[in-house]
């Protein structure tokens, strides 16, 4: 997956790779793909492929490490724009 890196951060340029059989936290399906900036590392990204109840228990440490997150239909869900940061 390609990534560029904008003045506010890394973003995704393509679609979630979402399907495919396992997430990267569990053995379920992954319902998102989370693109997480890693520290000390400028402009680096590591890809998470999420079930829905691992999201749920960590989107606030999603959120605080600013990654951004999508769903399986390529929306956006994180971060959203009425969100304070």
């Amino acid at each position: 997956m390609a990534a560029s890196t904008s003045s506010s951060g890394p973003w995704l340029t393509c679609a979630p790779q979402v399907g495919a059989k396992h997430a990267s936290c569990c053995a379920a399906r992954p319902t998102v793909e989370a693109s997480v900036p890693r520290p000390g590392m400028p402009g680096a990204t590591e890809k998470l492929l999420l079930c829905d109840e691992h999201f749920l228990q960590r989107r606030g440490a999603l959120r605080a490490a600013g990654a951004v997150v999508f769903g399986a239909d390529g929306r956006l869900i994180m971060p959203r724009s009425w969100e304070s940061d």
